[in-house]
């Protein structure tokens, strides 16, 4: 199998990829480009071969595409913060019974659980702990295709679980959870399209990273969307899986998500980065 050293290097090179040039020298690379080009090492997301009618049209706007990553990443944060509470299932009498119950319960200094009573100071702390979001533009300053950091401090998958969940499509696995947002897990896909500037040609990619707290690996997937093969009549979006049941993993204390010195270190949470 890919080995975890292997996995590792193309992982940590996908995070400092910003642009479509930098992915396709990562697939190119000597070692990887043979685990790359296997197609079969590439499953449809939501393990639906026809999938591009559910994934194409999640979102018609790419602001509303991006939220709904924040939405998702906000959803695991309070999910963590009430696994460490010793809640065991979300949807019972005992779990918080709105959004703002859980904040009020899991943030007791925020009044009535709403952000909006917190001083600018402290909300700009509280986001901090929770998610970063990072910009860069690939080729010059003011260059209007910009690469897009997403990192949440929330509960993270294990990379067995990255199938039914980051890659799901319409899997109910957060519905009856009163307190979060996102209901059908399909969020992370409505941004599919709006990358690499929405040209489909140039295989609109996305790298999701993640670690569980208190896990010793990181998964990771990268996710692509490919135009049709012989007897298909739509694309296909898919992700790298090249081992069965468990996406690639790696070891790493702390991944410097955004290629700064004191910004965006990340050591449990998940990555999602929008090329």
């Amino acid at each position: 199998s890919m080995d975890s050293k292997l996995s590792r290097r193309v992982a940590l090179a996908l995070i400092e990829a910003d642009s479509v040039d930098d992915i396709q020298a990562v697939l190119s690379d000597k070692e990887a480009k043979e685990w790359f080009d296997d197609p079969q090492h590439w499953s449809p997301y939501g393990n639906r071969e026809k999938n591009w009618d559910t994934v194409g049209n999640q979102q018609t706007n790419p602001i509303g595409a991006l939220v709904e990553i924040v939405t998702n990443g906000i959803d695991s944060i309070l999910l963590r913060k009430a696994r460490e509470s010793g809640l065991t299932d979300m949807r019972s009498p005992e779990a918080p019974q709105s959004m703002f119950d859980a904040v009020k319960r899991f943030y007791p200094y925020v009044v009535e659980g709403k952000i909006g009573m917190l001083e600018s100071k402290q909300r700009t702390e509280l986001a901090r702990q929770c998610m970063q979001i990072a910009v860069r533009r690939p080729y010059r300053k003011n260059h209007q295709y910009p690469t897009y950091t997403v990192v949440d401090t929330g509960d993270g998958q294990l990379p067995e679980d990255f199938p039914k969940t980051f890659l799901s499509l319409s899997e109910k696995n957060k519905e009856g959870i009163p307190f979060v947002q996102g209901k059908f897990n399909m969020g992370s896909t409505g941004s599919l399209r709006f990358c690499t500037r929405s040209d489909i040609r140039l295989g609109h990619y996305k790298l999701i990273v993640s670690r569980r707290p208190g896990q010793r690996y990181w998964g990771w997937t990268l996710v692509r969307v490919r135009g049709p093969r012989v007897g298909e009549a739509l694309p296909v979006a898919e992700y790298f899986h090249p081992y069965g049941k468990v996406t690639p993993k790696f070891s790493e204390e702390s991944i410097s998500a955004f290629k700064h010195e004191t910004l965006g270190q990340v050591t449990e949470g998940t990555i999602v980065k929008l090329y």
